[in-house]
């Protein structure tokens, strides 16, 4: 049975996890109620200064007695949480003893004011903190939020909703966590808790470790997109010109941008236009304005780059003013990074190689000096930047600190994937999110096979992720239109994303797929270009240019 339990929390936030001695197995065969009169269990701790409690039947809808709710009393992003196991002190917590490869539900009832609801960052969170060995924390914790749930109404908060999340236990964890935490300002309702563990068997790590094949489609893509990708390319160029905003200014022949005047251009887009650009051979071959346009962008990107290495990101809001944390500057100059290697695999000229390199190396030397992210998508820019950079001259002197740079990467992506190939935390269980990493991964297993970076051991556990990431991103294509699986915690329709695109790409080159394997993902590639290229990143014209890259070999 489920424990059950109502609780409203208040504002005392800053709480020092330590593991206690004992740590029992998960049992949840015992049921706690909430009626009037019943406290919460001992082993449960909120940081609360008044607790009221009502009773919730979510399967009448009611509420049975009482009323209860936490109320921040004006205090502006106020915040307050739950966590148990405790010990009937209240004090040493007692986690529950998991494995990897454990899957559990944690579900939780919750409704909240229009005053809660319309604050900043207000929002309810379901966590599971990592632990391994009673001795260490374990990023990242699984989490999912209310306001990004697709059950949530943001025009009725007052209604009660099921806040359901299901994790995997990644690597390396030997015991949980379980929590319930909200910010906001207003008031918010909480209750029916619950925490089952799945029945489902888990993969032995040899059968796992020995699939060295790619077939986690749940069907047969036969027919290929028959649409003219070339003329896509050439009409999302021309829509781009024709809404670029540096038109009529010096730099109208430099870069691209949909932003006014006041607002900084992002580096992203113009990067990724670039890269298309160079890719699209056919379409935009050399001495071409196309071409000559984006070597300009290229000028402009090294201009915009900092003094350490790394380009700066503009947000949306705030447009003028650069975020500067570590993740930010791996997602921005990374994607930069890329067009300065497809600009240099274009050219020619020695000189202006070799200025693209330097260039290239200088943001990878600012990547030497950052450290892994708990966000794993940033790790996975990364890895695909310093997969990339490498390949470039491998011959070169010290080639061998880019080369353990990025094995420190993708032992962090490595420790917290489970071993369904996927990642557990919120984010990044987001099939869009997760084909960033499995790029990253793919992109260093690449240049392991040509370049024979790391001993026998590192290679095969390289191998293995690779191929695990890979299969999962395959058996979310739901669609024979290449459309990707919708997360029930997340996703409100199905996911079209560019780089499950670029994932497939780089799959194309493992060196052991058969030639079934190969007309597989061939077919899948043309279908996974269904997304719509017209953004404000540009993510997608840059996979449909590598799309047409890999087309015109």
């Amino acid at each position: 049975m489920p424990l059950r339990f109502a609780l409203l929390f208040s504002l005392l936030l800053n709480m020092g996890l330590s593991y206690g001695q004992g740590i029992p197995n998960g049992n949840f065969s015992q049921q706690y109620s909430t009626a009037d009169g019943i406290v919460l269990p001992s082993n449960f701790r909120v940081r609360a200064k008044t607790i009221t409690y009502h009773k919730y039947d979510p399967n009448t809808g009611r509420n049975e007695s009482g009323s209860g709710h936490f109320d921040t009393q004006g205090k502006e992003i106020a915040t307050g949480y739950f966590y148990g196991f405790y010990d009937a002190s209240g004090k040493q917590p007692e986690y529950l003893s998991v494995r990897p490869g454990d899957k559990f539900e944690c579900t939780i009832y919750y409704k909240m004011d229009a005053a809660f609801h319309q604050s900043k960052g207000s929002a309810v969170y379901l966590q599971a903190l990592f632990f391994n060995d009673g001795t260490a924390r374990v990023r990242p914790q699984a989490q999912v939020d209310s306001k990004r749930s697709s059950t949530f109404d943001p025009q009725n908060p007052q209604q009660w909703y099921a806040l359901r999340y299901t994790f995997e236990v990644p690597k390396e964890v030997s015991h949980m966590g379980i929590g319930v935490y909200f910010k906001g300002n207003g008031k918010v309702w909480l209750d029916e808790f619950s925490l089952k563990q799945l029945d489902e068997p888990n993969d032995t790590e040899d059968l796992v470790a020995n699939e060295f094949s790619l077939d986690a489609v749940p069907f047969s893509p036969m027919v290929q997109i028959v649409s003219d990708q070339n003329d896509r390319m050439q009409q999302a160029l021309e829509n781009y010109e024709e809404r670029n905003k540096a038109k009529g200014t010096h730099l109208a022949d430099s870069l691209w941008t949909l932003r006014e005047s006041n607002c900084h251009p992002q580096i992203r887009l113009t990067a990724n236009i670039a890269s298309a650009v160079f890719n699209s051979k056919k379409l935009y071959p050399k001495g071409s304005a196309m071409h000559q346009k984006a070597l300009n962008a290229l000028d402009w990107l090294m201009a915009n780059q900092e003094a350490n290495g790394s380009f700066l990101w503009y947000p949306s809001t705030e447009c003028d003013r650069p975020v500067k944390d570590e993740g930010s500057l791996m997602y921005e100059g990374s994607i930069a990074l890329m067009a300065l290697r497809d600009g240099f695999l274009a050219s020619d000229q020695q000189q202006e190689r070799e200025r693209l390199y330097q260039a290239a190396k200088r943001f990878c030397d600012y990547l030497l000096t950052t450290s892994p992210q708990a966000n794993t998508n940033f790790n996975g820019f990364a890895l695909w930047a310093l997969s990339n950079f490498i390949t470039l001259k491998p011959d070169a002197p010290g080639m061998e600190v880019y080369a353990d740079k990025s094995w420190s990467f993708f032992k962090h992506i490595e420790r917290q994937q489970t071993r369904a190939g996927n990642w557990p935390d919120f984010h990044n269980k987001h099939v869009y999110y997760h084909a960033i990493i499995t790029r990253g991964i793919a992109s260093l297993y690449l240049a392991q096979e040509k370049l024979q970076l790391f001993n026998a051991e590192q290679a095969l556990r390289l191998k293995k992720s690779s191929y695990r990431a890979v299969n999962y991103l395959l058996a979310q294509i739901e669609t024979a239109e290449g459309d990707l699986r919708k997360h029930p915690d997340i996703d409100t329709q199905t996911v079209k994303s560019p780089f499950a695109l670029e994932v497939v790409l780089l799959a194309l080159e493992f060196p052991e797929l058969s030639t079934s394997e190969k007309r597989h993902l061939e077919a899948l590639s043309a279908l996974l270009t269904n997304f719509s290229i017209m953004s404000t990143q540009g993510h997608e014209i840059a996979a449909l240019g590598r799309y047409l890259d890999f087309k015109g070999k």
